[in-house]
């Protein structure tokens, strides 16, 4: 438990917090660097994947979809996730595979070499 309370209060350490750099419009465009800033640094692929659910429900509210369909749908949705999932964790040839094709929605830590373990 103190364990887990340690690991809880080094979250909170504002050393660890490293604010989001600013967007100079003047600097020279390096192509490398602005895939670095978008997608590293400001992850906004991964803020898109993650707000993207809410339009669909607004919109799945307004066009009064059947909640049946929406149930189903889901259903699958969180069996091919959560398989896909369970694959990357333990096989290392789907783990390349899902990374190349998902690894953009990833954060590094997330990102776990079975290798690494």
């Amino acid at each position: 438990m103190a364990d887990m309370q340690a690991k809880i209060t080094n979250l909170h350490h504002l050393d660890e917090i490293q604010p989001v750099p600013p967007l100079d419009l003047n600097a020279q465009v390096d192509t490398a660097s602005l895939y670095h800033l978008l997608v590293v640094k400001w992850e906004i692929p991964r803020k898109i994947f993650h707000a993207t659910p809410g339009f669909v429900v607004l919109w799945l509210y307004w066009s009064r979809t059947d909640l049946d369909k929406i149930v189903q749908v889901l259903f699958y949705l969180f069996l091919i996730i959560s398989t896909a999932d369970l694959l990357r964790l333990n096989s290392v040839g789907f783990e390349s595979f899902y990374e190349s094709v998902l690894g953009i929605f990833m954060r590094s830590g997330e990102k776990v070499s079975k290798g690494e373990d």
